[in-house]
């Protein structure tokens, strides 16, 4: 009987030991790559002249990309364009999501960056929302240097299918057709087409996912040129220095009706808000706790394509960078009055100079 339990004893002490060792073998690999990545960030990226991520049938990347949100339905024609938010409804065709093609650059447009949009959507939850913020991103990994540029929401382009609409009708648009991914896949390729580049890499985010995205870096610091007082947003600052938190920095991202030059106004504070956040989770101090808070600022993307690696390897190539690397633009252009196929209404529109546009996305990308 002694034996028998000694015998037993002696196995669950083996079965113990295999298993510490192999939780062992797991932290040792997961800190291997890391430290990979850390000495070698380029084995985790792919370059600029690589197409976007290819899709499986069902439209879900092959690697490296967040669940999109669960659909729901809701009848289209609730959309107006002061409350322009619903569920999604369940595709209506069988066409399955797919990456935008892989478009080559404007001839002249050679570019030696990596292209990134990020889209911000108006909306909680998943649901059908426009995108309020669209934000090119050049990143050049040989000089570290950065080009940010803003999208008007209310740019005119022409979507296929659908005719010259605003740009964010897309993401709507989209999402109606065939789901959270279908709607990034949608504005994916307007922006692209606008700017006359490819787009590698993406990301959306809804309201929700944004204030726990600026709380996992510890909140934001940034520098107002003037005081923005909303009360339609219920955000009061006064010129100088803040730290705000996630809540604070939704309401100032959009505050717009009593922000001087409106819209335009809004899109310097938001590229403002984005540039401090990848200031900080970039910064010194957060290389250690990196990969767990790309893991918990992942996780609250709404749709993307950027694996924790790459996430990783770029956050590692430009840790520490200085504002003076960073420029930013506006799209030159002007205001418009014209029928929207969408709406099916006359409504305000921003018509891009093409020209200048194409002029300022050479000087981005070089």
């Amino acid at each position: 009987m002694k034996h028998m339990e000694t015998k037993l004893k002696l196995k669950q002490k083996n079965r113990l030991l295999i298993f510490s060792v192999m939780i062992a073998c797991l932290a040792l690999a997961a800190y291997g790559r890391y430290w990979q990545i850390l000495n070698h960030p380029e084995i985790a990226f792919h370059p600029a002249s690589e197409s976007l991520q290819q899709t499986d049938a069902s439209g879900t990347p092959e690697s490296g990309s967040a669940a999109p949100m669960p659909d729901s339905t809701a009848a289209p024609e609730a959309m107006t364009e002061d409350a322009p938010t619903k569920p999604v409804q369940p595709a209506q065709t069988e066409r399955a999501a797919s990456e935008p093609s892989a478009r080559e650059e404007t001839p002249g447009m050679k570019s030696s960056a990596i292209h990134f949009l990020f889209l911000g959507t108006d909306g909680y939850n998943g649901t059908v929302s426009r995108t309020d913020v669209m934000i090119f991103v050049a990143a050049h990994q040989d000089t570290k240097k950065v080009s940010v540029i803003s999208i008007p929401r209310d740019t005119r382009v022409s979507i296929e299918g659908v005719g010259l609409t605003k740009i964010n009708h897309a993401n709507v648009l989209g999402a109606l057709e065939g789901g959270v991914r279908q709607g990034t896949l949608m504005s994916i390729q307007a922006a692209s087409d606008l700017l006359g580049v490819p787009i590698n890499y993406y990301a959306k985010i809804d309201y929700q996912g944004f204030v726990k995205a600026v709380d996992a870096v510890g909140g934001i610091d940034i520098t107002l040129p003037e005081a923005v007082q909303d009360p339609y947003v219920s955000v009061y600052l006064t010129a100088g220095q803040h730290h705000l938190n996630g809540e604070q920095a939704l309401r100032l991202a959009r505050a717009r009706k009593t922000v001087k030059g409106g819209d335009f106004g809004r899109q310097k504070h938001q590229a403002l808000i984005m540039t401090s956040l990848a200031k900080q989770l970039l910064s010194p101090e957060n290389i250690d706790k990196l990969p767990k808070i790309l893991n918990i600022v992942r996780e609250n993307l709404t749709d993307t394509n950027i694996s924790v690696d790459e996430a990783l390897a770029l956050g590692l190539a430009f840790s520490g960078i200085d504002s003076g690397a960073i420029t930013y633009h506006q799209l030159p252009g002007h205001s418009t009055m014209a029928w929207d196929p969408v709406m099916d209404m006359k409504l305000f529109y921003y018509e891009p100079d093409r020209k200048e546009v194409q002029r300022i996305v050479e000087e981005a990308i070089r």
